[in-house]
């Protein structure tokens, strides 16, 4: 995209010569022009001066050609008499000098050899948005080996908002496309004074120097300054008019307008304060957990590069011309990104799909025919579906697009936008609140069908998937994969019918165990990811029928359930499972085996839960000593180091070991008591008889101690077997 040349106005002086008339016709001049152009940017939101000094010469020769010429000659006898001959007829060529500006500036002065001359309009065009004008300087006319040096100085004014000039002129944004002049050599310069916060763009013909807080690029001297063309801004963000609100989830949003635009700042204000809250209030979530997020006012032509917003680093730039789809849309891809998501049809869609619903229920207009709505149409049935834009190959507008290839482009990307809502409507729509909150979340929070991790870049399959299993009953049907199973005109190329088929009834399968890893945050093991990952449905659902009748029970709605009550039971006992058991489960690859730990793990957590409100129960004197004994904590600590290890076979042989010794504590106290006070009767009687005692009034005394403490014991006994045997009722 560039600017014109100065253009050299041609025009034909004829000098006559014998009887000859001279044509006039245009011809390609020759000459050779050479400038300087110098921009020099004014204060904040003060115009920009121009200066331009140029050299011209003319260098076209005077052309002759000959012609056929009639002459008279007299003769005596013959009188007047006619003959032709050939005769030169010569051309003198002259130029005027006209140099190009833009439209929105205001002329200062115009010098031709030292004087100051007028300026005419002789004609405007438009490039690259950017409005021109034709000036001829003067009338001078300059003939062959003719040199003038010509002076121009403007100001460029730049255009209002809103208005179809894109240069702007302010004191927070400015905006314009600085040209050279001198095909035959020059150079162009552009300086900035302190004051400017960003300064953007430019390419890399020009080379930066910052000074005293100012910058200047220049390209030197080039041979052909008539190829110098690009566009340039400079923000400051300090400078901009502010305002804010907060929503009702608390998300403060922070409005900047340019100064002197009240009717964005107005329109932001009044539109967004409800558009955020229903956004947040759809999707359940704020747009922002900690700090705030900014709209800002931007030029369609100039930073948004000719689309209506844009989205970065939480900052929303939405175009003069504001719109509240626009903004909405835009403020919707703080979720929808390619932070979180890998291809462009996915965060489009899902962002213009929040946008529309959300923009709906805060009152505002989204047009007859939304996509988010309207998801029924089927471009397989267009006459010619191969040349529909398919929304794995994107793209996206280019300056350098002429003006019929620009219309072209714009209608493709508007069709794929459109598709792209449609495609995830397809799956949303028609689902409960709850559910399209769930499976908003989900792809927020970046949460992988394959993994079960969240924080993950989603990719297309990712994102197909999680719709189905957050967002509709698994019963079997296309899920809403037309828009995949045909020419490609959505997210996939060629899906077969089986493949569809399978899909279903494999997801409906591992819907619940995706849902319970993703709850209890362990990460999905590979004997189901990896078929997950690469789509192999046949595969993920031989894998979950193995896994499903290994299990105790085989019932999937009781394995569903197991990680989270694994992981609640082990929390109860006191025992973190920390990352340990997430990575044993993570590298197990035979779902039959998988199936059969994850069972094993359950009897365990549960019998190692119990046993620890046991412990944590007060007891008599005789089982405190037989669980000192016994030790059945150590065993429930045994059991729970390899349940935390993925170890489900010794972890439940560990736990029932434990458990056992539990119902024994009163048994082995009763029977430690008696071995001590057998062996204290039996020392005593022994020291009775070397002392020479009566042993039989002795040992009557000590027999009638013995046998109360022996009848103490026996009851006891009764009691810990009815608690051994509720212990292992608990257990099973």
């Amino acid at each position: 995209m560039r600017k014109l040349n100065v253009a050299l106005a041609t025009f034909l002086l004829v000098v006559l010569a014998g009887t000859a008339t001279a044509p006039v016709r245009a011809v390609v001049s020759a000459s050779e022009d050479t400038a300087t152009t110098t921009y020099v940017v004014g204060s904040p939101g003060e115009p920009i001066s121009v200066t331009v000094e140029g050299t011209h010469t003319n260098l076209t020769k005077p052309t002759t050609t000959y012609t056929t010429c009639t002459g008279y000659t007299y003769s005596y006898y013959w009188g007047w008499e006619p003959y032709t001959y050939s005769c030169p007829q010569t051309t003198n060529w002259y130029e005027e000098l006209v140099v190009h500006v833009e439209s929105a500036s205001a002329i200062t002065s115009a010098k031709v050899n030292g004087r100051t001359v007028t300026t005419r309009v002789l004609r405007r065009y438009t490039v690259g948005g950017i409005k021109y004008q034709a000036l001829r300087l003067g009338t001078t006319k300059l003939f062959y080996n003719d040199t003038a040096n010509y002076t121009l100085t403007y100001k460029v004014l730049g255009g209002a908002p809103r208005s179809n000039e894109a240069t702007r002129v302010g004191a927070a944004y400015t905006y314009f496309c600085p040209s050279g002049t001198g095909q035959d050599g020059g150079s162009l310069t552009i300086k900035f004074p302190a004051g400017y916060a960003e300064i953007n763009a430019l390419g890399d013909d020009y080379a930066r120097t910052d000074s005293g807080g100012g910058s200047t690029f220049t390209s030197g001297q080039v041979d052909d300054a008539f190829k110098l063309f690009s566009c340039i801004e400079a923000v400051n963000p300090l400078l901009y008019v502010s305002d804010r609100f907060t929503s009702a989830m608390g998300t403060t949003v922070e409005l900047r307008g340019w100064p002197g635009d009240s009717t964005w700042m107005s329109n932001a204000k009044s539109s967004l304060s409800k558009i955020v809250d229903e956004l947040e209030s759809f999707t359940g979530v704020p747009l922002v957990k900690n700090g705030s997020i900014m709209v800002r006012e931007a030029s369609t032509d100039g930073e948004l590069g000719g689309y209506a917003g844009m989205y970065e680093n939480k900052i929303a730039r939405v175009s003069e011309d504001f719109d509240d789809l626009t903004a909405a849309h835009e403020l919707a891809h703080v979720w929808f990104n390619d932070e979180n998501l890998k291809d462009n049809w996915a965060w489009e869609g899902l962002t213009e799909y929040v946008a529309q619903r959300a923009l709906k229920s805060a009152g505002g207009d989204i047009g007859s025919d939304p996509c988010s709505e309207t998801y029924a149409y089927d471009y397989t049935e267009a006459s010619n579906p191969d040349a529909q834009p398919k929304l794995l190959e994107w793209e996206y507008y280019s300056s350098s697009d002429s003006a019929q290839e620009g219309d072209a482009l714009g209608n493709r990307i508007y069709k794929r936008y459109q598709q792209s809502c449609a495609a995830i409507a397809s799956y949303l729509f028609y689902s409960p609140a709850d559910q399209q909150q769930l499976a908003l979340q989900t792809i927020i929070n970046g949460v992988s069908p394959v993994s079960g991790k969240s924080g993950q870049v989603l990719t297309t399959r990712d994102v197909l998937d999680v719709l189905a299993m957050t967002s509709q009953e698994l019963n079997g049907e296309d899920l809403g994969l037309k828009y995949i199973n045909g020419k490609g005109f959505a997210p996939l190329t060629e899906v077969d019918q089986t493949r569809l088929t399978d899909r279903a009834a494999a997801l409906k399968l591992y819907e619940p165990i995706w849902s319970a890893f993703v709850k209890a945050g362990w990460t999905i093991p590979q004997a189901l990811s990896e078929s997950m990952s690469s789509w192999s449905f046949g595969t993920l659902k031989s894998a979950l029928a193995s896994m499903q009748s290994s299990f105790v029970g085989g019932d999937i709605a009781a394995l569903s359930n197991a990680p989270a009550l694994i992981e609640e039971n082990l929390a109860a006992a006191g025992y973190t499972s920390g990352t340990a058991l997430d990575e044993a489960f993570a590298s197990s690859a035979d779902a039959e085996l998988l199936g059969v730990e994850i069972g094993n793990l359950l009897i365990a957590s549960d019998s190692i839960r119990d046993g620890h409100e046991l412990l944590l129960a007060g007891v008599d004197p005789v089982t405190a000593i037989g669980g000192l004994l016994l030790n059945p904590q150590g065993g429930f600590d045994a059991a729970a180091e390899a349940a935390l290890t993925g170890d489900g076979a010794t972890a439940l042989a560990a736990a029932e070991s434990a458990t056992a010794a539990i119902g024994n504590r009163t048994l082995v106290g009763a029977m430690a008591l008696l071995l001590v006070f057998g062996a204290l009767f039996l020392i005593r009687r022994r020291r009775m008889q070397l002392a020479g005692v009566g042993a039989g009034k002795g040992f009557s005394g000590f027999g009638a101690q013995v046998l109360i403490i022996k009848k103490r014991i026996q009851k006891l006994l009764k009691g810990g077997k009815k608690r051994a045997a509720r212990v292992t009722r608990t257990s099973k």
